[in-house]
């Protein structure tokens, strides 16, 4: 994920992300997003990407799945998350995507640079 330069002290930051996931329910699938979004900070007035904070957000991309063998791409869709920062760097995180058929929770470990 790449966060866009502010303050240090602003609440909300304007996030870009590309993500990869698998699922092995059934046949499997995977989705590849890019997706730009806005995190909020949840832990007093403290930026999204403060050590040891708290954080929530939204945003919508461009989804390609690959369904069970049926190729889909350029699916647009949406997610709402939370999150934990660990680091600055290093962030806990769980989303929920709105996806024509490929929707879904994701719960992920990251790294932000």
């Amino acid at each position: 994920r790449y966060t866009f330069p502010a303050k240090p002290a602003a609440v909300s930051r304007t996030v870009l992300g590309i993500s990869a996931s698998h699922s092995s329910r059934g046949e499997g699938s995977t989705l590849v997003s890019g997706t730009v979004g806005l995190a909020y900070g949840l832990t007093g007035r403290r930026s999204p990407l403060a050590a040891q904070a708290a954080y929530a957000g939204v945003g919508a991309g461009i989804y390609g799945a690959d369904l069970n063998g049926i190729h889909a791409f350029a699916r647009p869709g949406a997610y709402a998350e939370a999150g934990y920062n660990v680091t600055e760097t290093l962030f806990l995180n769980a989303q929920y995507r709105l996806v024509d058929r490929a929707g879904g929770a994701a719960l992920a470990l990251g790294a932000r640079f």
